[in-house]
């Protein structure tokens, strides 16, 4: 009996698991594939594939698998798994310009029109051949959209000549488009924003998912860079996801978060006046951003994105002591993006920093490079302030 136990077969998962365990990323790539081809839809598998093939040193059929998984999450409307994958990609592979277009699309799905803007100047900047059928793609969508912020149609045109598209029939669709929406802005008392769509977050563990606990399979984790190796205790097939699937506020982060000034507003409200505060933060006009946060946090749904995004501007404007007062009410959760903890991070850093607690800022710096190495300066952070500390400054 005890010999027939020994000797009975393991299920694939688990087999596969106990090899990436092990670092054999090239003996668990066949058979992580054979998983990925029973289970077509499957998409956390395909992107556990994606970082297989990096790891054993395939970027192109890396990019194809994560392609794969992005595909499919945007169908099912999971764009929140669908980013978390395409940040991945171009923090693991920077010169992947074209993750660029898709993270601007993903952006326009969930509303997010601004970064969506963003997101595509960065891409045509940096794309040394941009994809003409997909630009188009894009402006369709950009017509179908919510977009209505005065500041940000008039980013359109302008982008859409940047990207070098001809096509006489869009451009007259996005010019009609662009001033319908300038003469509903003008003749709106007030602005009404459109409610803000309500993605459901993804599901952490569903039927598909191989969470640690379950005989999970490894990811490459939400801090991984190229030279980088695994860390088995956190990265968990659905590690990804819990660091960075979740884009709405919760209510984990909020002990005071509404102890701000003004009443709170209705939820989806908040949208158009964070939308333009990133806009004038870009610009650098601190002020109009500063007015444009303070309302924005006003609406739950957004108080802890306008809030951080409102104490930077305050460390730009060298006011670390309301800074902190933004912060302090926020902590570090699993329940947030780990792009918008390691942000908080920062600023808190910088808060200290700014006030002359060296010690405080350190600590807060030397927790994001252990998180993610290659987050912003923080290793020049670091050793700036080590160096300040020796001598005394």
């Amino acid at each position: 009996m005890l010999s027939k136990l020994l000797n009975r077969k393991r299920p694939p998962e688990e087999q596969v698991r106990d090899l990436m365990r092990q670092k054999k990323w090239q003996k668990a790539l066949p058979e992580l594939e054979k998983l990925a081809r029973a289970e077509e839809q499957n998409f956390n598998i395909w992107n556990t594939v994606g970082d297989v093939h990096f790891r054993c040193g395939s970027s192109r059929e890396a990019i194809e698998a994560w392609r794969r998984a992005i595909d499919g999450f945007t169908i099912e409307g999971l764009y929140e798994n669908a980013l978390a994958i395409a940040r991945k990609a171009l923090r693991v592979i920077p010169g992947e310009m074209e993750f660029h277009l898709t993270l601007s699309e993903l952006y326009l799905a969930m509303g997010y029109d601004a970064d969506a803007l963003s997101s595509l100047g960065t891409y045509l900047r940096t794309c040394s051949r941009p994809s003409e059928p997909e630009l188009r793609t894009f402006f369709r969508k950009v017509i179908d959209s919510s977009l209505q912020h005065p500041h940000l149609l008039e980013e359109i045109l302008p982008l859409y000549r940047e990207a070098g598209v001809e096509d006489e029939e869009l451009q007259r669709d996005l010019e009609i488009f662009v001033n319908s929406r300038r003469v509903a802005t003008e003749y709106s008392e007030p602005l009404v924003a459109t409610p803000e769509k309500k993605e459901e977050a993804a599901p952490l563990e569903s039927s598909h998912s191989y969470a640690e606990n379950q005989g999970g399979l490894l990811t490459l984790g939400t801090g991984a860079t190229a030279t980088e190796e695994f860390q088995d205790e956190s990265a968990s097939f659905a590690g990804e996801f819990q660091d960075q699937a979740t884009l709405e506020d919760t209510p984990t982060r909020q002990k005071k978060a509404h102890a701000s000034t003004g009443e709170v507003i209705a939820d989806g409200e908040g949208r158009d006046h964070y939308d333009l505060g990133v806009v004038y933060q870009e610009m650098k006009l601190w002020d109009a951003a500063v007015e444009e946060f303070e309302k924005a946090r006003q609406d739950k749904g957004y108080n802890f994105r306008a809030s951080l995004s409102l104490a930077e501007c305050r460390l730009a404007m060298q006011d670390p002591k309301r800074a902190l007062e933004l912060l302090e009410p926020f902590e570090q959760s699993e329940n947030e993006p780990l792009e918008m903890q390691l942000r908080l991070e920062f600023a808190k850093g910088e808060a200290q920093e700014i006030s002359g607690n060296l010690e405080q800022a350190l600590t807060h710096f030397e927790s994001i490079y252990q998180q993610q190495e290659s987050f912003g300066n923080v290793k020049e952070k670091i050793q700036a302030l080590k160096q300040q500390m020796v001598n005394g400054d």
